[in-house]
């Protein structure tokens, strides 16, 4: 067995199967089998290749596409909002209240992963369901930001 300390990540992916674990003993509530793929997926995300380009993307003022796999973040710099999803074209969009916070990064990038697996917005929305549906991604992405950073800032 070993112990490791880990600046910043509690949550590790580890083996071929992906198995999520945690440095911590603390009990986490369980995952579902789509959100440890939304997991999965955004540890991607939080490379640190891909993050020093959302920074210089933040920094230079520009519109700018990044591309992490089959999906593309859409930064916006100068536009007033945290997030959102372009389910057509699988793009995370993230705007000026994205960066204002490392959590608010850590948290946006799982919301909206999350969000493009599990909308059911392409059979039509509601006020219900769009109601319904932001509260379980944010409730998502609370959790997501747990297990992947330990609640730590």
């Amino acid at each position: 067995m070993y112990n490791l300390e880990v600046e910043e990540a509690h949550t590790f992916f580890v083996s071929p199967q992906g198995w999520l674990v945690h440095n911590g003993g603390n009990k986490k509530p369980p995952l579902t089998a789509t959100e440890r793929s939304v997991l999965v997926e955004a540890t991607r995300f939080f490379k640190p290749e891909v993050m020093s380009k959302i920074e210089a993307a933040y920094k230079s003022g520009q519109t700018t596409y990044i591309k992490v796999d089959n999906r593309t973040i859409l930064i916006e710099p100068n536009n007033p909002y945290s997030g959102f999803t372009d389910f057509e074209g699988k793009t995370l969009s993230m705007g000026a209240d994205t960066i204002q916070s490392p959590e608010e990064l850590r948290k946006t990038i799982p919301h909206e992963l999350y969000r493009l697996k599990t909308s059911n917005v392409a059979k039509g929305l509601s006020g219900a369901m769009a109601a319904s549906e932001t509260e379980s991604t944010f409730g998502f992405a609370e959790k997501a930001y747990d297990y992947l950073f330990g609640g730590c800032p």
